[in-house]
């Protein structure tokens, strides 16, 4: 087993830096510093999700989809952006794809509606 040579800092440093230092470490791929920001904010996305979504499965897959998103961006260089605001976009773009979803398609005034 080869030990890794770059040396990360202890769990309570970890945990009392602040968001945007943490999302800085993780878009270098410092999983550990991605694991504490993910701690932090999953237990909030759950609940915003689940009070528009309501089925519990659906909203578990969904947190995991935004932090997904949220590594993504932070892997393109939106770290500097600050965790919170790069964490809102998928959030809020999940919820709008969940609201289309339901909806269904719009009609468009005027139109006329297909005959089978």
């Amino acid at each position: 087993m080869v030990k890794s040579v770059v040396r990360r800092p202890p769990d309570a440093v970890l945990r009392a830096q602040d968001d945007n230092a943490l999302f800085a470490r993780a878009a270098t791929g410092d999983l550990d510093s991605f694991e504490v920001l993910v701690t932090r904010y999953s237990a909030a996305v759950l609940w915003i999700v689940r009070s528009r979504v309501g089925d519990g499965a659906l909203a578990d897959d969904v947190v995991i989809a935004v932090f997904c998103q949220v590594w993504h961006a932070g892997q393109r260089g939106a770290a500097g952006e600050g965790f919170v605001r790069v964490l809102s976009k998928p959030v809020g773009g999940c919820l709008t794809g969940l609201d289309r979803l339901r909806r269904g398609p719009r009609s468009v005034p005027g139109a006329k509606a297909k005959r089978a």
